[in-house]
């Protein structure tokens, strides 16, 4: 029997994504959490072989909850599970050794195919973003938004939907200060001066990727 903890604090995706499994892999047990605090209370107190998780999360982050995962169940594969711009973010997560980054953008049934080859020990990621992957061996990237941090681009998310340093501060748990630090990192490496100059270059530089 394997286990299964599914991350999203989406009601509707969670039991869609549940009960597309157990229709494949009847002899599974599903879990479920619905923020950064009640995954990790799940984590502590049961091993899971899968862990299907959102990249944006309430009550935290999900760079720390990733790594948390891997810190307290080694055996845990993780599948990122998200509709954000799996080209910006698919490669960033891989860097912290996922097993696969799906986007909520392919059709719902994909989810199997990702399960499937991550049980095989193998990568899942889309042909685009194996593309992606493949071409960052033979090039130097001059675009700011390559050369961000992880946390750099996690709070850059919460930026582009219009939240303010405290929103931003308790949704990821951070100190408004830290939250403050990086905003300004985000400035110089984007090379403006507020918000709405921000977004503007961010929309011309992410056609660029």
């Amino acid at each position: 029997m394997k286990n299964i903890l599914i991350i999203d604090d989406h009601d509707i995706v969670r039991t869609g994504v549940a009960n597309l499994i157990k229709k494949r892999f009847p002899d599974t047990f599903i879990d479920h959490a619905n923020d950064i605090i009640s995954a990790l209370q799940k984590i502590e107190g049961q091993n899971y072989d899968l862990a299907i998780i959102d990249i944006k999360l309430p009550n935290g982050s999900t760079l720390d909850l990733v790594k948390e995962t891997k810190e307290k169940n080694e055996n845990c594969k993780i599948l990122m599970f998200s509709g954000l711009d799996e080209i910006q973010y698919g490669e960033r997560f891989l860097k912290l050794k996922v097993n696969g980054f799906l986007s909520k953008n392919e059709p719902v049934e994909e989810i199997l195919n990702a399960i499937n080859i991550i049980f095989k020990d193998d990568v899942y990621m889309s042909n685009e973003l194996k593309k992606k992957v493949s071409k960052r061996k033979f090039r130097i990237d001059k675009n700011p938004l390559e050369q961000l941090s992880s946390r750099e681009l996690e709070v850059l998310s919460y930026l582009l939907d219009g939240y303010g340093n405290l929103e931003i501060a308790h949704e990821l748990d951070l100190k408004n200060s830290t939250v403050s630090t990086y905003k300004k990192r985000l400035m110089e490496k984007f090379d403006v001066k507020n918000i709405l100059d921000l977004l503007e270059k961010y929309k011309m530089l992410s056609n660029e990727i």
